[in-house]
């Protein structure tokens, strides 16, 4: 169940990503940067509520009748993704950065598997 919801994390850090329009220089400092116990707490409980929702509208919108009702539907989940992120105190570059993070430091990863 941890790994699962480690690679949810990765999925829609790709989400993200592409609504944040982090740069490259941005991204690059991602694994060194010295994150405390607190905000990865709020990245946890982000990463819950993002992973509900991507599994959530992802059923939605494979069920959708029409492209443009698909692409509606992605554009609340976004919306909805970005709100969940916020309403924990982090920003949705933080959010990206402590992903990717993960994704080069293995460190960091034990520590957000361990508090799942």
């Amino acid at each position: 169940m941890k790994s699962l919801k480690v690679m949810m994390a990765t999925l829609v850090f790709g989400l993200f990503t592409a609504m944040a329009s982090l740069n490259a220089q941005e991204l690059d400092g991602a694994a060194d940067m010295d994150i405390s116990d607190e905000t990865l707490v709020q990245f946890v409980e982000a990463l819950e509520e993002v992973g509900e929702l991507s599994v959530a509208y992802s059923e939605e919108i494979a069920e959708a009748d029409t492209p443009e009702a698909a692409q509606e539907l992605q554009m609340e989940a976004q919306d909805r993704m970005v709100a969940a992120v916020e309403a924990t105190g982090l920003t949705v570059q933080d959010y990206n950065m402590i992903a990717q993070a993960m994704s080069q430091n293995p460190e960091l990863m034990e520590r957000v598997e361990a508090m799942f």
